[in-house]
């Protein structure tokens, strides 16, 4: 019998694909409750071969890039190194989960691909057991993940338009939530050193403090679409001029190509923005393409960085704090984390984003309205299966309906999740008596103020919750281990596993006055209260003579 192995179950009606006839690389995430077990190539993983997955993926990039050394250089940058991210989430991470699946399910004979693109069409040919003879007609490549917030058709025209950077201030920031009050209270000191913002807009900064920072600190400009155009087609023409080396070369090459294309323009507008007065740079992460442009040209001209935590850590592969020279983290729990993977010193600072803290009013009890984090599997690691959210949020349900019949339970997607859109169709029918709502666009905060309960996830948003007296349940229904404070010690948040133990535990964390687990959480959070002045104290030590 010929096994369908199928790139993504998107446009597919799950109910008609079956185990041993199908086998479905990446799971659209609303099938994730009705897709027949046996099917999903996490069905096949256990939890040991998941970590080996993992270690693999990252081994297998890394002896990519040693061979390809120069070949993959452009320009003097390196775009192995830009999108290091993007190639393990795209290319060598579903890499080894598929090839590891053939081989735990026997796969012999004819395959058939289906979605695959022309250049992992090809890998598969030779990640597929030897026994096996691959064939199918490529497909379009796969869309980019959905960039997270909302974005203006102004934001879209000026970040196409090029604009030489204008730099009169001292330190390159790169905005963020958590980083809001540090570079307010930065923009207000007189004397001091001036901000020079890196992108469009500071967020959470008002008109007059904007155009305050933009007259006495200048800003650092656009590449422009037509650079990147023209980079990218240098790019392809050393990429493309390539013998091809087998294995996972040509899939690597064309993620490269999709993703570090623009990475040459990229880097030449950073050393055009670090060629005069920047002293130092700041940035709320260090791993993504994006940033690590502006890390690469400020090593090379010897002008400090500093990246500022700014999300819990969730050990699932991701490899932010670990470029910057200076690392602030929240919490000594952070810092033992990153101590064998950081290049940079590492400062306990704690959080500024969290210096605000709403404590929940007791009044707000008793309001029968919970928030329902939803669990994300993360793109970096296979640990943590894709069929994770909806089953998640059904679990979660089940105990609330149990435990609160008739209440409100509101679904909060991961800001990372872009299938939120379909949550209410799959979760149709879902829930019993509980009346279910749908919130992706509520800052946090405020809709954490609205609830008397939260059903938390792996994420800084159950942190919040928890630190700031809510009665807060972590649910854990991955089956790994999960790190402190949601492993369940004591102090920690309360953990539960499945929905008959939601509705026990959610009766006792809503009848004692002082829910569990709030101190731990304050503490992984960072939640000091002196966290924005710790910061601007580390800027001002980078920046002494």
């Amino acid at each position: 019998m010929t096994l369908r192995v199928i790139r993504s179950s998107a446009g597919f009606d799950p109910t008609t694909l079956w185990p041993g006839k199908d086998l479905v690389l990446d799971l659209d995430p609303e099938h994730a409750l009705v897709l027949p077990e046996g099917v999903a190539v996490d069905d096949h993983l256990e939890q040991s071969a998941r970590i080996a997955i993992d270690d693999a993926a990252r081994q297998n990039l890394a002896f990519w890039r040693r061979t390809r050394g120069a070949d993959i250089c452009v320009d003097g940058t390196d775009l192995g190194h830009i999108a290091e991210v993007e190639l393990i989430a795209r290319c060598f991470l579903p890499a080894e989960r598929l090839r590891r699946a053939l081989v735990a399910i026997g796969a012999a004979g004819q395959i058939e691909a289906y979605g695959f693109d022309a250049a992992a069409l090809h890998a598969l040919r030779d990640l597929a057991p030897s026994s096996c003879i691959v064939s199918g007609a490529p497909a379009a490549p796969l869309a980019p993940p959905t960039r997270a917030g909302r974005r203006t058709a102004l934001v879209n025209l000026i970040e196409r338009t090029a604009i030489r950077p204008w730099v009169r201030g001292e330190i390159l920031c790169v905005p963020y939530w958590h980083l809001t009050g540090v570079y307010s209270r930065l923009a207000h000191r007189r004397p001091g050193p001036r901000l020079v913002p890196v992108g469009v807009g500071l967020a959470g900064l008002d008109a007059a403090t904007v155009a305050s920072v933009l007259a006495r600190g200048g800003w650092g400009g656009n590449v422009g679409a037509a650079a990147r155009t023209r980079s990218r087609a240098r790019v392809a023409t050393q990429l493309g001029a390539l013998s091809d080396a087998g294995g996972l070369d040509r899939w690597a090459r064309d993620v490269l190509l999709r993703v570090g294309g623009g990475g040459p323009a990229e880097v030449a507008h950073a050393r055009r923005m670090l060629d005069g007065r920047a002293r130092l740079i700041v940035v709320p992460f260090d791993s993504p393409e994006q940033q690590r442009p502006l890390l690469a040209a400020a090593r090379e001209q010897g002008v400090p960085s500093l990246v500022v935590q700014h999300g819990y850590d969730a050990e699932l592969g991701d490899p932010d704090k670990t470029l910057a020279g200076h690392v602030a983290v929240w919490s000594p729990r952070d810092r033992t984390v990153l101590e064998t993977l950081a290049d940079g010193r590492i400062a306990v600072t704690g959080n500024p984003g969290a210096d605000e803290l709403q404590i929940t009013d007791p009044v707000a009890r008793g309001r029968r309205r919970t928030v329902v984090l939803v669990e994300y599997p993360g793109r970096l690691s296979s640990r943590v299966d894709q069929r994770i959210g909806l089953r998640h949020v059904a679990v979660a349900l089940d105990g609330l309906a149990r435990s609160r019949p008739g209440t409100v339970a509101v679904i909060r997607p991961h800001p990372a999740d872009g299938s939120a859109v379909s949550y209410p169709r799959a979760l149709a029918g879902i829930g019993g008596t509980l009346q279910l709502a749908f919130d992706s666009r509520t800052p946090i905060e405020s809709l954490l103020g609205t609830a008397d309960l939260c059903v938390g996830a792996l994420s800084t948003a159950t942190l919040q919750s928890a630190a700031s007296g809510l009665a807060t349940v972590f649910l854990d229904v991955s089956g790994t281990h999960r790190p402190w404070p949601f492993d369940g010690s004591p102090g920690a948040i309360p953990v539960v596993r499945s929905a008959a133990e939601l509705a026990d535990v959610v009766r006792d964390v809503l009848s004692v006055a002082s829910p569990p687990g709030a101190a731990a959480a304050r503490e992984a959070l960072g939640a000091t209260g002196t966290g924005t002045d710790a910061v601007i104290a580390l800027i001002g030590s980078l920046l002494a003579p």
